[in-house]
Order: C-alpha cells, then sequence, then structure tokens
C-alpha cells in the first residue's frame, strides 16, 4: 500500500436499530434475532464498507462482546453502486476495538491488524491523512480504500465505542472513552 493514498470524496449513510441498548445499557422493546443491526456506511469512489455491530464469534467465551465486523465492496463503475456480491468481510476482535478507538480519537496516527481470515490473509489498516482518516481493507494483493472525513469520524467513533460499551452492563460510551485514553498512557 502506499503511504498517503490520495484524499477521495466520501458519503455515509446511518442506520439505527431499537433492538440495541438505550444510552442505560436497557435493551429496547422489540429485539428479535432478525431485527436490523447497529450499523454505518461509508462510500468512497473506489469502494464502500458497512461496519456493523455484531457479537463476537467466540460468543460467550469472551464475556459476550460486541465487535465492529466490516464488509467491503468494491465500486463499479463511478462510484455509485457497489458489488456486494463480492464483498470482503473482517471481524474486528475483541483486543484490536481500543486500539482502532484511539487513532479515532487521534491519540495514536495509525493501526493495522492482518492475520484475519481462514487463510490468515485479511487485513484492515485505519490511518490518519489531511482531511481525516482513511480506512483500508484487503486480502492479498487486493485492498479497499474509503476516506474518512472529520465529521464522519465522530459516527464511526461512536459505533465503535457503542460496540464495547455493550460488554458490561451499565458501561458507558464515557467509560470506554476513558479507558482507552488511560491505556495508551494519557
Amino acid at each position: 500500500l502506499s503511504a498517503s493514498l490520495p484524499v477521495l470524496p466520501t458519503r455515509f449513510a446511518r442506520q439505527r436499530s431499537e433492538a440495541f441498548p438505550n444510552a442505560s445499557g436497557a435493551a429496547s422493546a422489540g429485539h428479535s434475532p432478525g431485527a436490523p443491526r447497529l450499523r454505518l456506511r461509508l462510500f468512497g469512489k473506489a469502494a464502500a464498507h458497512t461496519l456493523e455491530v455484531t457479537p463476537h464469534r467466540r460468543g460467550g467465551d469472551f464475556l459476550g462482546v460486541h465487535v465492529v465486523s466490516i464488509d467491503s465492496a468494491p465500486a463499479l463503475g463511478s462510484g455509485v453502486s457497489y458489488a456486494w456480491e463480492r464483498k470482503l468481510v473482517i471481524q474486528l476482535t475483541p483486543e484490536e476495538m481500543p486500539a482502532v478507538i484511539a487513532t479515532l480519537m487521534g491519540l495514536t496516527p495509525s493501526v493495522r491488524f492482518g492475520h484475519h481470515g481462514a487463510d490468515r490473509s485479511k487485513f484492515v489498516e485505519l490511518r490518519r491523512q489531511e482531511s481525516g482518516l482513511v480506512l483500508v481493507t484487503g486480502e492479498h494483493a487486493l485492498s479497499y480504500a474509503v476516506p474518512v472525513p472529520a465529521g464522519t469520524a465522530c459516527y464511526v467513533l461512536d459505533l465503535f465505542c457503542r460496540a464495547m460499551a455493550m460488554a458490561a452492563p451499565g458501561r458507558s460510551v464515557a467509560d470506554v472513552l476513558m479507558l482507552v485514553k488511560s491505556a495508551h498512557g494519557f
């Protein structure tokens, strides 16, 4: 990957379900297994990402932790539609979540995690650039880069913090931010 990717325009869409805990940590009424999840979609000219809060695949052996899963798809033509049928799926681990939050908070300039997937060839990278951040996912030589402008980064930070807050009843987004800030020595 190039050290400096071009700054590309992006757009995003938020989707929220009442199936997730509210600010007090209590689950909202109407939760069902098929209910839509808390997610954020980021669109660039060359690719798009869907970031979604999901239970971690290890389930109960990791305290019922929720993490962010990222689906990435290449753009078709001019970046108006995307090839979601060819999407790349990566689920972050509970151990990776705080490092992503630290980068979103500006405590670290970048973070990269590799060795995802069955053949351990998938990766995810988040790094700061002139006008915000860029989120890159990939597998082998294939990569999907989508810029995240500063205004949109707030929503991405909120999504990651909400996922971590869901791990413990009574834990708030403010608690998550304090924990991450403390863990990074500030």
